[in-house]
């Protein structure tokens, strides 16, 4: 796993957590900690799309980095 996808998403993950129990009475807040912690298997399924629109951020700045050098954003040494 990417670490710093896996971080980001660990640390949002935790952060939208605490707010959503916050807004509970006590007894509601254990019980929705207990729920979310068997359901974390699923999160894997937000690692892939974080993975996914990483990659799509790498692209989109490798096409800005070209666009600001001249050259053709989808073919290298292409000058416009």
């Amino acid at each position: 796993m990417n670490d710093l996808a896996g971080a980001h998403h660990s640390r949002f993950q935790t952060e939208g957590m605490r707010a959503g129990r916050a807004m509970l009475p006590p007894i509601a807040r254990d019980l929705a900690s207990e729920t979310l912690t068997r359901s974390f298997p699923t999160i894997g399924f937000g690692v892939k799309a974080l993975r996914s629109k990483a990659q799509t951020t790498r692209q989109n700045v490798r096409i800005a980095q070209h666009s600001l050098s001249g050259a053709h954003p989808t073919k290298p040494g292409l000058e416009l």
